[in-house]
């Protein structure tokens, strides 16, 4: 079959808000939660009101019930809406706010917290009235006009006032109750009262275990000091990412969104990374934070090689495009940051033969801390083995059974093997190929910390085409091995790059076949050494002095 040549667009086309069934847990496509409970009828109703109670430019925190009404009633109107997701018990059929994740300063830096869901229905109303009232903050809510005087009795004790009211049919009534006066003006006019802010993109929000371990990892070290603003590709994401930490603790905001940078916000930093991102990702907010002469980074990824892979004809079927790289271009945009943060020797050597200053530093997951879970037993038997997910159409039947002989070697040698999704397209491939039967499955992906006390509590790790396996063990010291995925792989090399270069890095061996890394693991096998480990969180922790240096020389020459 031939394919002709294909043309890239990119744009804003057909831009909505679908509201999909999620039941299938980690889906791709859109990742919009279903509105809970509402007739079309309804939710209609209830984005007209509100959009009559806002203005444009304002700022709103939608404590969302799944039905994106805020972000619905506010399209087209200027207005940025962030969303806190509630949580749901379906017991009793209430929802609950997390108070604990809405502090003072970020109820003064919007102009309403919306909750759309019936009053009667927040099993926590009355603290939130009480956190509004303290923090002077604007409640948007929704109640029926029996309940109504009883809401305004209770709002008007905690000092906040009616200041607006809409009757939204079906819906109810929509109350905005203010314990400030209310103001047209945008956020821009209210930096003052706002920590500076740095903004990270990667690979976020997905439920990859390594890249949500990186996103912990860069959050840890800065949110003492900063707010953390993290551009996420909205429709992509896994449902539910909101409630995970740190998102939970962050301003989230689309991939697209160049509007962050016209809020007023303090931003001092625009951060690239980690992982093994493509070199030209979220380009499109680097651009505009080195417009407004913002500092910008790229910190812990790898780089690719400057020539691409010769591929034997049979490979051509998954291996197409140019064989070079443009590597003018990529100096260039490469030479714009204001730090380039490599995380491999490799990925130092690409920079060199570019001629681009950077730093050798490490994998921000290195720094990750154990979770403290009771229920992880140890055991010094249990091989850990990681699949990577590939498209059914490129995973011949050979590849599972090499991963079926894989498992009967190791339990031959008394091993104890167990699959760990590193993601959930990880885990629902292993049950597509029919391996799920074969050995246990222990799924964690969705908490980092977890996936590292059970590595920290095994005997081995084995990782067939992912990275982070192999970072967590080598980070931890735990025997780790790396087994070269036995099928045709997508990019038409004989190995995956990135694998290559962290495997050198950490001394970790990488083996071709199944028989070979059976004769690795029917031998003593030793983690990676202290010294190593420890000149790794060097490198690291002497790239992050650098990184806050250029991030406190530039917060210093703008106007708090």
């Amino acid at each position: 079959m031939r394919v002709g040549p294909v043309l890239v667009l990119t744009g804003i086309f057909g831009l909505s808000f679908p509201t999909m069934d999620m039941s299938q847990k980690g889906s791709r496509g859109s990742k919009q939660p279903p509105a809970v409970g509402l007739a079309p009828g309804v939710l209609k109703g209830m984005r007209a009101a509100l959009a009559a109670l806002i203005a444009e430019g304002e700022v709103l925190l939608d404590l969302t019930d799944g039905s994106h009404a805020a972000l619905l009633a506010g399209q087209g109107s200027g207005v940025a809406v962030l969303e806190q997701p509630l949580n749901h018990d379906p017991a009793t059929g209430t929802a609950t706010v997390d108070l604990d994740n809405l502090p003072a300063a970020v109820i003064r830096r919007v102009d309403h917290v919306v909750a759309l869901t019936p009053w009667r229905l927040l099993a926590n109303g009355e603290a939130l009235l009480d956190c509004l009232g303290a923090a002077g903050g604007s409640l948007i809510c929704r109640t029926t006009a029996a309940r109504e005087a009883a809401l305004v009795a209770a709002a008007e004790a905690r000092g906040l006032a009616p200041a607006g009211r809409v009757a939204a049919g079906h819906a109810g009534v929509l109350l905005r109750l203010s314990g400030r006066p209310h103001t047209l003006a945008p956020a821009a006019s209210r930096g003052g009262d706002v920590r500076p802010a740095i903004v990270v993109a990667g690979f976020y929000g997905r439920g990859n275990c390594g890249d949500e371990a990186l996103f912990q990892c860069i959050y840890e070290t800065f949110a003492a000091d900063f707010d953390v603003i993290v551009a996420v590709d909205g429709f992509g994401a896994v449902e539910g990412y909101q409630s995970w930490y740190p998102y939970n603790k962050c301003e989230i905001r689309h991939q697209c969104d160049l509007g962050l940078f016209e809020e007023g916000r303090r931003i001092v930093g625009m951060m690239i990374g980690g992982g093994g991102l493509a070199v030209g990702f979220a380009a499109n907010l680097v651009f505009e934070a080195r417009a407004r002469g913002i500092p910008t980074f790229i910190t812990g990824v790898d780089l690719p090689g400057l020539v691409m892979p010769g591929c034997d004809p049979p490979d051509r079927a998954v291996a197409r495009g140019r064989h070079a790289i443009d590597t003018a271009q990529m100096k260039a945009y490469l030479s714009g940051f204001d730090r380039v943060m490599v995380r491999t020797r490799h990925g130092l050597d690409i920079c060199r033969q570019l001629g681009v200053e950077a730093d050798f530093g490490a994998d921000w997951a290195i720094r990750l801390k154990q979770d403290e879970a009771e229920d992880i037993s140890a055991s010094d038997r249990r091989a850990l083995i990681v699949l990577r997910e590939f498209p059914l159409h490129l995973v011949p039947y050979s590849y599972v059974r090499e991963i079926e002989r894989l498992i009967e070697g190791l339990r031959h040698q008394g091993w104890e093997p167990a699959f760990l999704p590193f993601c959930p397209e990880d885990g629902r491939n292993t049950v597509e190929l029919d391996l799920a039967p074969v050995a246990p499955t222990l799924e964690h992906w969705w908490n980092p910390r977890r996936v590292k006390q059970l590595i920290g509590a095994s005997g081995l790790v084995i990782g067939v085409g992912r990275l982070h396996p192999l970072i967590f063990a080598a980070s931890l010291g735990v025997p780790a091995l790396s087994l070269v995925p036995p099928l045709p792989l997508p990019s038409g090399r004989k190995s995956i790059t990135k694998i290559d270069a962290v495997c050198a890095d950490w001394g970790l061996k990488q083996v071709a076949t199944v028989d070979a890394l059976l004769a690795e693991t029917a031998m003593t096998l030793k983690g990676v050494s202290l010294r190593k480990r420890a000149a790794a969180h060097e490198r690291l922790d002497r790239s992050i002095e650098t990184l806050r240096g250029i991030i406190d020389r530039y917060t210093a020459t703008i106007p708090a």
